[in-house]
This record gives C-alpha cells, sequence and structure tokens, in this order.
C-alpha cells in the first residue's frame, strides 16, 4: 500500500498523484483516459479506460497416462472456474481415445467452451463467453425454473408410476451442473478482478448469496433426479396408497416452502422468508414417522421408498438454506 497526500490546484480541484509502476504497467501516459468507480465501502477503483479487453489468461492441463474419468473432469472443470479463456489439455504420448471423448463430453457441460484445435498429444479448449456476459439474477432465475420443473415432473411420475418420464427427467440435470458451474467462475473471477462488480451490477455480498442459492438449487435438482431413480426401481411393485399419498403431501408442503423461499430472495422479502423457513422447520417431524408406514413391506420396496422420502427431505433442508439466504439479503441491501 502506498500512501499519497491529495493535493489542491486553482483553489478547488482535489489532485493526487498516482504511482509510476502502475502507470508504466498498463502502458498510459499523457492525456490517456482512466476510469473511476466508487465501491459501496467509499473506496474508489481506479481502471485504465483502454483496457477494452483483460489480457487472455492461459491455463495448461497436464494429463498423467490412463487417467480416470473423474480426473478429467475435475483437471478441466478447475481450470474453467479458475477463468481460464485458453485451456491446453496435454497428454504425456499419444492422447488416448477414452480420453478425448471425455474431454469433448466436458467442453459440452461447460457454458461457452468449443474445441478450437487438436493434435496427438493434446486439445485446445476455448471459453468463449466471458464472465460478465451473463447476468448473475437471470442464471439463478434458469436454475430455479429447471429444478423446480424437475422436482414437479419428478412428483408426477410417482404418482403415475411412469418409468419413461423418470428416465427422462433426469437427463435435465446436466443443465443445472452447466449454470452452477458458471455461476461460480463468475463468483471468483468477481473476488480476483473487483472491478466485475460494475460490469456485473452486483455488489459482492449478493453475488455470494446468489452463489449460494445456486449451489441449493443445484442440490435439489440432484435430489429430483434420485426420486426418478427410485421411481425407476420401484417399476414392477406395488406401493400402498397410503404411503403414496403420504410422500405426495409431503412433496406438495415442501414445494410451497419452496416457492415462497425463492420468491423471498428475489424481493427480498424477509418475512415471507422467515415464515418460509419456520414452515419448513416444522415439516421436519414427517421424515422422522415415515419408516412407520413401510415397516413391513418387502425389502425392494423399503428401500426405493426410502429413499424417495429422503430425497424429499432433503430438498425440504435447501429450501431452508434459501430462506435463509434471502433473509441475510435483505439486510445486505441495506448496508
Amino acid at each position: 500500500m502506498e500512501l499519497r497526500k491529495l493535493q489542491v490546484t486553482g483553489g478547488s480541484t482535489h489532485v493526487v498523484s498516482l504511482p509510476k509502476k502502475w502507470i508504466d504497467r498498463n502502458k498510459l501516459g499523457r492525456s490517456d483516459t482512466v476510469a473511476i468507480h466508487e465501491e459501496p465501502d467509499g473506496s474508489l477503483l481506479l481502471i485504465p479506460h483502454s483496457e477494452a479487453k483483460a489480457e487472455s489468461r492461459t491455463l495448461t492441463v497436464e494429463l498423467p497416462d490412463n487417467p480416470p474419468t473423474e480426473e478429467v473432469v475435475r483437471r478441466l472443470v478447475g481450470a474453467y472456474l479458475a477463468g481460464a479463456d485458453e485451456i491446453h489439455v496435454r497428454s504425456p504420448g499419444k492422447m488416448d481415445p477414452k480420453v478425448r471423448e471425455i474431454i469433448r463430453t466436458v467442453s459440452r457441460s461447460l457454458v461457452g467452451v468449443e474445441i478450437q484445435d487438436e493434435g496427438a498429444q493434446s486439445l485446445t479448449l476455448m471459453d468463449l463467453v466471458g464472465v460478465a456476459d451473463m447476468d448473475l439474477r437471470k442464471t439463478l432465475t434458469r436454475m430455479q425454473r429447471i429444478a423446480r420443473l424437475m422436482f414437479d415432473d419428478a412428483l408426477k411420475a410417482l404418482e403415475s408410476r411412469d418409468v419413461a418420464s423418470a428416465k427422462d427427467i433426469a437427463k435435465r440435470d446436466d443443465e443445472l451442473d452447466r449454470l452452477l458451474w458458471m455461476v461460480s467462475k463468475q463468483m471468483h473471477a468477481l473476488l480476483e478482478q473487483p472491478r466485475l462488480t460494475a460490469k456485473l451490477n452486483v455488489r459482492p455480498a449478493e453475488a455470494l448469496n446468489l452463489f449460494l442459492a445456486a449451489r441449493s438449487l443445484e442440490r435439489m435438482g440432484d435430489h429430483a433426479t434420485k426420486m426418478c431413480a427410485n421411481v425407476v426401481a420401484l417399476d414392477g411393485h406395488k406401493v400402498g396408497k397410503e404411503v403414496l399419498e403420504s410422500l405426495t403431501t409431503q412433496a406438495h408442503v415442501v414445494r410451497g416452502l419452496w416457492d415462497d423461499a425463492f420468491s423471498s430472495l428475489k424481493r427480498p422479502d424477509f418475512v415471507q422468508a422467515s415464515r418460509a423457513a419456520d414452515a419448513g422447520e416444522a415439516a421436519s417431524a414427517w421424515r422422522a414417522n415415515f419408516p412407520n408406514l413401510v415397516r413391513g413391506l418387502p425389502p425392494e420396496t423399503v428401500g426405493p421408498l426410502t429413499l424417495i422420502a429422503d430425497s424429499i427431505d432433503r430438498t425440504r433442508g435447501y429450501a431452508i438454506d434459501l430462506a435463509e439466504t434471502a433473509m441475510n439479503q435483505t439486510y445486505q441491501t441495506q448496508v
């Protein structure tokens, strides 16, 4: 940190000199323009106006011999979240076709990423969508619609025992993963580049809340997928009316508090969020009583039914998380 004293020229104009190292590093000269952005805490962010586009960030991902699928995915997602615009993926020898296909699959799962070049030992991925090109709030709303529809359709598949629909619903979870990774990438970029707060029109505290909400929504989508998998597992097995009604009734309760929690996050509305959180806590007793309903049923039926009950209850928990995030957001917007 460098300390500089304010100087007054012309009787009213306040001037502060800029560090020469900063001037040289940003290649600024006489009459060049800089932009000044005021932060919420009153500090000023000085940005070279000539910087129309930040320098490209390149990362190299070195893969070991015969890497397992998960390792390839983790390395590529890590480079993507780090904000790399160009990712070079290299193998020690000729790249195995299976590894190449894994990389192609991962690239399709990352928003804006395309394969630009290929070689015998390497692939080059380019991120064509900048972190400031997507609206965080709109992305969160999109995630809400996807996850909520997945939950609704999973519930319908359970009620109708529609195995075909259950299998189709599970395929939508990939889109939630894509969007969560994009939100995570933006969150990381905001921490490293404070100037993005102006471009994204979001304060860091709000961005953190949006990230937490996005993570909850992605996990709610995961549980909708798990519900569908267990609907498929129940195919051919009889489920009593009382058990089915208990599951669907609780799911409707969870759906209602989920809607209230997300609605209070968008406004924001502390009172509505608090009521949603209270309603979620009050609904917790259902899961403890559920084993009494399936006692005595065949194990091949009890297992999937119990897992469906778990997913409904976990969704309730994430809805409470949304409500708590909304409550925190109401105060942060007032600061």
